[in-house]
């Protein structure tokens, strides 16, 4: 592997996984060979190899940057101090900013009907900085008396799942027409099984 800490292996990686991302988006995980993504990137394929093992590795780059993206979101969010209801309404606008400009890594990563999207979301229901994320602002309001959770970590979990299903809703089953309500909808839910005031 190249080591990642020299700039023009990061460009290299970079434009790589950029050719993945289009190739998986015009033909699908299974449709996609690495010869489709080296061409498209113009590179040899040996050097594709140079950076990832397999096409697999290289879709769990793209997964792992995206869920990086929105755990960044959700950071922001819950590190800004605000009330938590303005919090949750932060973590779902952000969200749905976040996956409006990705809705083909939402499909992919998500909703994707390629057995590599459910390795994706087994890999990263083990270790998902988006639940991370949550988890920790979960504990935080329940320790402070303004949440009555019984179990954090499954809440978190299911709170995931919420802002997934209605991503899919959204930007791979819709068009994104129907975002901003589903958006709204999402953070009264949200705020609901929290036991906050929405306003």
């Amino acid at each position: 592997m190249v080591a990642p800490a020299d700039p023009k292996a990061a460009e290299r990686r970079a434009s790589i996984l950029a050719a993945a991302r289009e190739t998986f988006a015009e033909k699908g995980y299974e449709g996609t060979a690495v010869a489709d993504i080296v061409s498209a990137a113009g590179i040899a394929q040996g050097t594709f190899y140079l950076y990832f093992p397999s096409k697999q590795d290289a879709f769990f780059a793209l997964a792992e940057s995206f869920y990086a993206e929105m755990a960044g979101h959700v950071g922001a969010a819950l590190g800004s101090g605000d009330p938590f209801a303005e919090q949750i309404r932060s973590i779902t606008r952000s969200c749905f900013a976040a996956a409006k400009q990705n809705a083909d890594l939402v499909g992919l990563v998500f909703f994707g009907a390629d057995s590599v999207s459910t390795e994706a979301q087994r890999r990263f229901s083990e270790a998902n900085p988006v639940v991370d994320a949550l988890l920790g602002m979960i504990q935080t309001g329940v320790a402070a008396g303004e949440f009555d959770i019984a179990d954090p970590e499954v809440t978190a979990r299911l709170l995931v799942g919420l802002v997934r299903t209605a991503l899919l809703e959204a930007f791979v089953l819709g068009d994104g027409s129907d975002a901003d309500r589903l958006e709204r909808t999402t953070a009264q839910m949200f705020a609901s099984t929290l036991g906050v005031a929405a306003r």
